[in-house]
């Protein structure tokens, strides 16, 4: 078994997915396993996919007809063996620490999700920026200790239900049933009841995830990212 099993969906992201992948390999934490579902890529993503395959045999394949995120990550949960799951997208990247970070908070506190914050990194104007609602430090006190949900309060919303910039516990996921809406939007777990009884949290402070902002070709970008950014996060 893995300490981690890392989920990444892939839809024609040609032009960002080795940078995505090469973030992924190169983790300090090298007990991991590595799921990548083709969700039906019609450009050169497959191919990408199965040189790295060659180079590194954590990693494997999922090829599937195109069904959305949701569907892809569901499948792959199914297929995980890894004592916690982590999710990245394909065009966004990692420290090359944070599932270190995450997975040691996660075993020391013995927390259901464990949470780190986010880096954007605007396309358009190639910058990196931390937005200020992400910025949980400044606004829980988190040293040394896990949280249940209902002690978070207002400052559960800048948590969120997105999948990724967390782990969460294999077991607490299949045990409660917890699913991805299937469909192309579809960054959110359904059964957000079972989420709120979550035993306990770890926030990470550091930006440990960068998201890319703006990517022409994204769904979220398409249908306006602005409105829809809490699908994903």
């Amino acid at each position: 078994m893995a300490k981690v099993t890392v989920i990444i969906p892939v839809y024609n992201t040609q032009d960002y997915l080795q940078q995505c992948l090469d973030s992924v390999i190169n983790q300090s934490l090298t007990d991991i396993e590595i799921i990548c579902i083709n969700d039906g890529s019609t450009d050169n993503s497959l191919s990408i996919l199965k040189e790295y395959v060659v180079q590194d045999n954590r990693l494997r394949i999922i090829d599937i007809e195109r069904g959305g995120q949701g569907t892809a990550r569901n499948l792959a949960i199914k297929e995980a063996t890894g004592e916690y799951v982590g999710f990245v997208d394909s065009d966004d990247w990692i420290e090359n620490d944070m599932f270190e970070e995450l997975y040691n908070s996660a075993s020391t506190f013995a927390t259901d999700v464990t949470v780190c914050e986010l880096t954007h990194f605007n396309q358009a104007d190639n910058k990196l920026e931390q937005p200020n609602w992400t910025k949980l430090s400044a606004h829980i006190n988190f040293d040394n200790r896990g949280f249940p949900w209902d002690e978070l309060g207002r400052d559960c919303f800048r948590i969120g239900s997105g999948p990724c910039t967390k782990i969460y516990r294999r077991d607490f996921i299949i045990k409660n049933n917890i699913i991805f809406a299937k469909g192309v939007l579809s960054g959110c777990f359904v059964c957000l009841p079972q989420l709120c009884k979550i035993n306990c949290h770890k926030l990470c402070k550091k930006p440990l995830y960068v998201y890319r902002m703006d990517r022409e070709g994204s769904t979220t970008s398409d249908l306006g990212r602005n409105n829809l950014i809490f699908l994903k996060y």
